[in-house]
């Protein structure tokens, strides 16, 4: 039981640290968009894997939603 707590926890920490990366590489990328004025393909996803990361609740509300946000 302690061992699946521990791992549990580390899970929790690799993840935060793994959305914080995702963070700065998503802001990374609004900055580089903001400039040139360009949305590619990479950007959204970047974007949907980031909500996967942080939230799987999110995923199916933006695959819904995805159709509508592409030109």
């Amino acid at each position: 039981c302690h061992h699946f707590l521990g791992s549990q926890l580390l899970m929790e920490i690799f993840r935060c640290f793994l959305s914080c990366i995702l963070e700065l590489y998503l802001g990374f990328f609004l900055y580089t968009i903001r400039n040139t004025r360009t949305m590619g393909p990479e950007f959204m996803l970047c974007l949907l894997f980031l909500l996967w990361v942080q939230r799987l609740a999110f995923l199916p509300l933006l695959l819904f939603l995805l159709p509508t946000l592409l030109p």
